[in-house]
């Protein structure tokens, strides 16, 4: 049913015009054929052309065809004819292959061809017009040589090709002309000598018809090289339409097989030899049908990759390859073969059936597409009926010209198309765009009333006196106030944008104090200053100085500006001016902040922009900036942003005045500039809290990090009354810096902060803090399941999302430190576990060494039971299992440890002190005994000779650097890492260990052990101590 369908159409919108167009391009031929006037072919027989009769042909072109002599394997000149040996010479077809006419029947060599022409006496000029000859000649008429090409030679070694089809000009001096023509060719093992017709006429009429040929070539090769360039563009443009770089390389192709063939003009050109000429022929032709079957299975949408062209493209790749590299004589073999026509006819009908199918199933425009493809296999065609039976000499170019044509207007059309798609997806996009801001408004409107109502009870609750509220209270709900109020800032933005895109916006415009109007918008924002370390000024030229604005919307504008500036600036100064020039008021909002690029710059007042990365990080709707604007220009005024990265951003405002206004009641005369100055707002640092912090274990030390100020407040209000000690920082590289200085518990960071984001900052604290020895809290907006992990990834121990309910947060912090503080206790419980599980072998080895010295010295047995007796207690004293011991306790245990292991081994171990040993200290327990122990078994005692032991104890000043020197074996870096390894598989065997120490230590002071060593020299640990107040 569908193909009795398709019939008509088929028939209809493709046969008939495909028909028509065939017979079209083959009239067209016949046509041009005519215009040039090629008469019948004289007759020619044995050499002789007879033109004394008649016409003579002189007023066309006359082609010299028929039976030439020819002397095989001889170069006559015409002082030779004399003397010729006439038993040599023998009749040959012209244009024709002279390879039966060479010995042993092959094209290879060289040869003289020979024609006398007879002519009427006369003085007309006349010219000889010559296409082909195979493949270096020299021709010469009665001894005058006209032409050569190439290099003569009896051998390929000998001899040079050169294929240039010329004309020659000449004046008959003789009523007899001995025309010669020297051929040889070393290069085509199948054809040889005259291949293509001469022409001879009048000097004038062929010297005119080959120079329209020569025009029409270049003609074309400019005309498709304009195409090739324009559709380049045009994919430099839009690189996702890859169809435009094809149809560039199509044409391309198709304009150097214009210059290749034919009268071979690139050769004039270039300094291109017979070799590459060839092989550049050759290519191009498989080239073109390459791209165009690839430009055809690129627009019909219906075409799949398939095996078949892969494989079709991999053999064309490698027949290209094959005749690059191969001699010329390959060339030959493959041209004879047919090979190279099947690279070049079979890819054309295949593009020719893909323009078919298009133009069956209705694509667009396809019938263009079918037309092109037919001129060129048009085209293709006659050129291969040229090369086989030869032709007219002038160059055809009318189916070039039709398939150019075709894919212009395909080209075109596609495009006008395209445009009438963008427009009408313009119109559904405006309109979806008026839907989206009707939208915005009617959410905008519906969030208002109950955002109002609650900033109102706030309001009311706040300034009601009732004896049950605190001044904390009061101040906690003019800190819903000041959120709420935001929040509405927000939904006004929607509804001016609303307003302004409906030109619904009246200003009533009145005088207004500038300086009044910026000191109000600046006590607005003064909170956002509290906890930054930036210096407001302002600049007014005339405390007088008014403008003639609507208050509302100035302040609005002011507002917006500085807000920005302000949430934006980490540090420096922000200067808002106001001053006259000319007959307008200028005001300027300047800061030294993060700045913008120039591409952010120019789009900076388009609706919902918010420049960069950081800058959309802010929670705002990218609106504030395109209001103002807009709000400007309603006053009749202009704005101008200017801003360099990492320098600052100025805004600057200029206002009209009204001219028939009063000078006087503008401005007063100027005085000198006033500057205003807010007091500089010291950060909240840890210092502050210095004098109020608990002793250690009393109170969680928790660091906030948000750069929203009222963020952080409003955290404060929530642990207020926990017992935590909170220190809150505006930027994630203040918190770096504070996370130095002290240790703490827990670090609350919101996740969307500038210049460093909650996710950059977890990365940067997990590079020294694993997540038992420093928790991270990250508070955000958004919940997606992407940014939860992308949190937990970069190293974050918990997450919590905004708006944050009070008790989920308390419950979370207070699991958190709970959890940090039960990783500390386990290592301070560990740490004395270990120590009281006393060694066997060291337990054994003391009692042997007391027996043993109970024979021979009793005083020495008393000393060292004595020293056992201290060790044992000093291990077992419940002082351990605190934070903290006197640094006295801990070199009790060290000294009775190292006096046992004295008496032990003798002289393989000398023990040193030096330093101070009556610094005021409170360390660790159990942290400077495991490491003499190390350093004895597994550096000193490793070493059959033993060695030198040396405990520094060295103030400097307010820490004191604890070390442990020996001269021992070493160690290597693999065994650094094992033994600072933690949490350890297993712990059996081997005493408390460098580990749990260096585990220990970085939770108390941030800092754990410092091991040096070198294999074979020995190794020095040591670590820092606070000394104490």
């Amino acid at each position: 049913m569908m193909n009795k369908k398709r019939t008509p159409h088929i028939f209809r919108r493709i046969v008939i015009p495909l028909l028509l167009l065939i017979f079209s391009l083959i009239g067209l031929r016949l046509l041009w054929s005519t215009y040039f006037d090629v008469q019948e072919p004289a007759r020619i027989e044995q050499g002789l052309l007879d033109l004394r009769d008649g016409d003579s042909g002189r007023e066309g072109l006359m082609p010299l065809d028929g039976e030439w002599l020819f002397y095989p394997e001889v170069y006559y000149t015409y002082e030779d004819l004399a003397e010729a040996d006439q038993a040599l010479a023998q009749t040959i077809q012209v244009p024709g292959n002279w390879k039966h006419a060479l010995p042993d029947n092959q094209s290879f060599g060289y040869g003289t061809y020979r024609l006398t022409i007879l002519l009427e006496p006369g003085e007309q000029e006349l010219a000889l017009w010559v296409q082909r000859l195979q493949a270096a000649a020299r021709l010469e008429i009665n001894g005058e040589v006209l032409a050569a090409y190439g290099r003569l030679g009896q051998h390929a070694a000998d001899y040079v090709p050169e294929r240039t089809p010329f004309l020659v000009r000449f004046l008959p001096d003789a009523s007899r002309l001995e025309l010669l023509i020297q051929v040889a060719n070393f290069d085509d093992p199948y054809t040889g000598g005259i291949l293509r017709s001469l022409y001879l006429g009048d000097a004038d009429i062929l010297t005119t018809q080959r120079g329209i040929s020569t025009e029409q070539q270049k003609f074309i090769f400019l005309l498709l090289v304009l195409h090739s360039v324009y559709t380049l563009i045009m994919y430099g443009f839009n690189r996702q339409q890859r169809g435009t770089l094809i149809f560039s390389l199509l044409t391309l192709v198709t304009a150097l097989i214009v210059v290749t063939d034919h009268d071979g003009l690139l050769t004039h050109w270039l300094p291109i030899n017979f070799t590459w000429m060839v092989k550049l022929k050759t290519i191009t032709y498989a080239l073109f049908s390459f791209f165009l079957l690839l430009f055809a299975r690129r627009l019909d949408r219906s075409s799949a990759r398939s095996r078949l062209f892969r494989g079709y493209a991999m053999a064309l790749a490698g027949y290209v390859a094959l005749i690059i590299m191969a001699p010329v004589g390959a060339v030959y073999h493959l041209m004879n073969y047919r090979l190279t026509d099947l690279f070049y006819i079979a890819p054309i009908i295949v593009s020719l059936a893909v323009f078919i199918r298009m133009a069956v199933r209705r694509q667009p425009d396809a019938i263009y597409l079918l037309i092109a493809a037919t001129s060129s296999i048009s085209s293709a065609v006659w050129g291969i009926i040229h090369t086989v039976r030869g032709g007219t000499p002038e160059y055809y170019p009318l189916d070039m010209i039709a398939a150019i044509i075709s894919f212009s207007i395909f080209w075109f059309r596609k495009y006008f198309r395209t445009l009438d798609e963008v427009r009408e997806l313009n119109i559904r996009l405006q309109r979806e765009d008026r839907q989206k801001d009707q939208f915005l408004a009617n959410t905008a409107h519906e969030l208002r009333t109950p955002l109002h109502g609650m900033i109102s009870l706030a309001q009311q609750a706040a300034t009601k006196e009732t004896p049950q509220a605190s001044p904390d209270d009061v101040q906690s709900l003019h800190l819903i106030v000041s959120i709420g109020r935001r929040m509405a800032q927000l939904v006004e933005d929607l509804q001016d944008l609303a307003l302004i895109k409906a030109n619904r916006i009246a200003l009533r415009q009145e005088w207004l104090s500038v300086s009044a109007t910026i000191s109000g918008v600046i006590d607005m924002l003064r909170f956002m200053l509290e906890d930054k370390p930036i210096r407001l000024t302002t600049e007014i030229a005339d405390p007088q100085l008014r403008v003639w604005a609507d208050e509302r919307r100035l302040v609005q504008i002011l507002f917006n500006l500085l807000h920005n500036a302000i949430k934006f600036t980490e540090r420096g100064t922000i200067t808002m001016y106001a001053g006259v020039e000319g007959n307008r008021v200028v005001l300027r909002v300047s800061d030294t902040g993060v700045g913008m690029r120039e591409e952010q710059l120019q789009r900076i007042f388009e609706p919902y922009t918010q420049g960069d990365v950081e800058a959309q990080r802010s929670q705002g709707l990218g609106l504030g900036l395109h209001i103002v604007k807009q709000l400007v220009e309603l006053h009749g005024g202009s704005i101008i942003a200017s801003s360099s990265l990492g320098e600052g951003t100025a805004f600057d405002i200029s206002l009209p005045t009204p001219a028939e206004q009063d000078a006087g009641r503008r401005h007063k005369p100027a005085v000198a500039p006033l500057l205003i100055e807010t007091p500089d707002i010291p950060q909240v640092a840890a210092t502050e809290l210095a004098a109020s912090e608990p002793e250690p274990g009393e109170g969680a030390a928790i660091l906030v990090v948000d750069d929203d100020p009222v963020n952080l407040k409003v955290l404060r209000k929530m642990l207020e009354d926990s017992a935590a000690v909170l220190t809150t920082v505006t930027s994630a590289r203040e918190a770096l810096v504070q996370l130095e200085a002290r240790r703490w518990d827990l670090l609350i960071a919101d996740v969307m902060m500038p210049e460093m984001s909650g996710y950059a900052l977890s990365q940067a604290v997990r590079q020294h803090y694993s997540a038992a020895e420093l928790p991270i809290l990250l508070l955000t907006a958004r919940s997606a399941a992407a940014d939860i992990y992308a949190g937990f990834q970069a190293g974050a121990t918990d997450y919590v999302t905004k708006p944050v309910d009070v008790v989920e947060l308390r419950h979370r912090i207070a699991s958190l430190i709970q959890l940090k503080r039960s990783v500390d206790e386990r290592l301070r419980i560990e740490a004395a576990y270990l120590q009281a599980q006393i060694q066997p072998h060291f337990f054994l080895n003391s009692l042997n060494a007391i027996m043993a010295l109970g024979d021979f010295d009793i005083q020495r047995m008393q000393r060292l039971a004595d020293a056992l007796i201290t060790y044992l207690q000093t291990s077992y004293h419940f002082i351990n299992t605190k934070e903290l011991v006197p640094l006295q306790h801990e070199l009790e245990l060290s000294r009775s440890y190292l006096y046992i292991e004295q008496e032990r081994f003798g002289d393989r171990l000398q023990v040193v002190w030096e330093g101070d040993e009556d610094l005021p200290l409170q360390i660790p327990p159990l942290s400077i005994q495991p490491l003499i122990e190390n350093a004895v078994r597994h550096g000193l005692l490793k070493r059959i000779k033993g060695g030198r032991l040396c405990i520094r104890i060295i103030r400097e000043g307010d820490r004191a650097t604890i070390s442990v020197i020996d001269d021992g074996v070493g160690m290597t870096a693999a065994q650094i890492e094992e033994v600072l390894a933690w949490p350890r598989k297993s712990a059996e065997g081997k005493g408390i260990g460098l580990s749990n120490t260096n585990q220990r230590l970085k939770q108390l002071y941030g800092q754990g052990l410092r091991i040096a060593t070198q294999p074979g020299e020995g190794t020095t640990v040591s670590f820092d101590v606070l000394l104490d107040a």
